[in-house]
């Protein structure tokens, strides 16, 4: 039941390239989204004078997104570098569903 679960949603994800401590590369397909941005009116009232909040967004990549043995580094996709700030891997049970991380962009921006 837990078996090839990301690959249930994989199809909707965009193309990733995942880079680890190693030099490696992991072609792979998931998900990058912003997951701090405000939409709504009345977003200045949140924020100190003079501050502007950076912008974090949510990775979620395929099980053979990351090595054995390796951590990841860095993020690209749709043209845009992602640094990770942090990515552990989601169990269910034993078995790796997913990897779930959080990144910024690379020279600011959205």
């Amino acid at each position: 039941m837990t078996e090839h679960v990301f690959e249930r949603i994989a199809p909707y994800g965009r193309g990733l390239t995942i880079l680890d401590d190693c030099g490696g590369e992991t072609v792979c397909k998931g998900f990058v989204q912003p997951v701090n941005t405000l939409d709504y009116d009345g977003v200045e009232l949140f924020k100190a004078p003079g501050t502007q909040p950076e912008v974090t967004y949510l990775l979620l990549a395929p099980p053979e997104a990351v090595r054995a043995g390796r951590r990841a580094v860095m993020v690209l996709c749709g043209g845009a570098e992602y640094e990770v700030l942090g990515i552990q891997g989601i169990f269910c049970g034993e078995t790796l569903t997913h990897w779930e991380g959080v990144l910024r962009r690379k020279g600011g921006g959205l």
